[in-house]
């Protein structure tokens, strides 16, 4: 189960879903779901990871049957910088 916490990746039309998985690593998990949803590939580089609640690694290795994996989008923040 896929689920996306970003809004560019809600406006990109994903909303949660599931993929075909024989497992490999949380980077071969985000090239697979870029594959899946073409439009949120640029995102997925830049996103965070989540498996079984736990952020991970882009080298943790994501089982078969792993149930819960969530993807967070980048958050961009704006302040005034005080020279």
């Amino acid at each position: 189960m896929l689920r996306r916490s970003q809004s560019r990746i809600r406006s990109a039309g994903v909303e949660e879903g599931e993929i075909e998985w024989s497992g490999g690593t949380v980077a071969d998990l985000k090239a697979a779901l870029g594959r899946r949803w073409p439009a949120i590939a640029p995102l997925l580089a830049r996103s965070t990871v989540a498996v079984g609640g736990r952020y991970a690694a882009d080298d943790l290795v994501v089982g078969v049957g792993t149930a819960d994996v969530a993807v967070m989008g980048v958050v961009a923040t704006s302040g005034s910088s005080h020279s």
